[in-house]
């Protein structure tokens, strides 16, 4: 009992632990795309190799990635048409960054069917927010790491309950042989 409950809060640290890791290094990637970007935005529309360079960043980080504007407008998205894509005025992350705060946030995705980490920056022109940069990874990888851990920690458990029910019963049946010999040897005896 005890080893599932490590075993529980184990793989709990593990995964908070690797999230940890990987909104620093999300957030450092979402802040550098956001300072490549700034030149394009601050043009204006259309907003000439916008496509391209989200696209490349993409390819680089191996996540999907939006620009939107201060309006939740998407400009660019790495996986999608952002003419086909609904106002994003009302996400978490971009809210955040509209703001002027660097944001993450995990939450499950329809489209991906998975949970994501999504970390977005402002995207600044003389301190002022004039888009958001957007990077979002699944958690998949993470959550099947740590399915697998759970996974061990719950096999070992289970070898070592089954490992100390067959030493209990070696310990019982070693104390007890002797009583029995002794019972039978008085009961003997006793018929004479």
């Amino acid at each position: 009992m005890i080893l599932v409950a490590l075993g529980g809060f184990l793989s709990s640290f593990m995964e908070s632990t690797y999230i940890e890791q990987l909104t620093a290094g999300q957030m450092a990637s979402t802040r550098l795309f956001a300072n490549q970007i700034m030149p394009i935005l601050s043009r204006g529309a259309p907003y000439p190799g916008l496509a391209d360079a989200t696209s490349q960043a993409s390819f680089l980080q191996g996540a999907r990635i939006t620009v939107i504007l201060p309006d939740g407008t998407v400009v660019a998205d790495s996986e999608r048409d952002p003419a086909t894509l609904e106002n994003h005025l009302d996400r978490p992350e971009v809210k955040g960054a509209i703001a002027d705060q660097e944001t993450s946030e995990i939450r499950y995705s329809d489209t991906i069917r998975s949970r994501m980490l999504y970390t977005a920056a402002p995207v600044r022109e003389n301190e002022k927010a004039i888009g958001v940069a957007r990077i979002a990874v699944s958690l998949s990888t993470i959550e099947a790491r740590t399915n697998s851990f759970r996974g061990i920690i719950f096999a070992t458990a289970g070898l070592t309950a089954l490992l100390v029910v067959l030493v209990a019963f070696g310990i019982t049946y070693q104390t007890i042989q002797p009583l029995r010999t002794l019972t039978q040897a008085v009961t003997r005896l006793e018929s004479g």
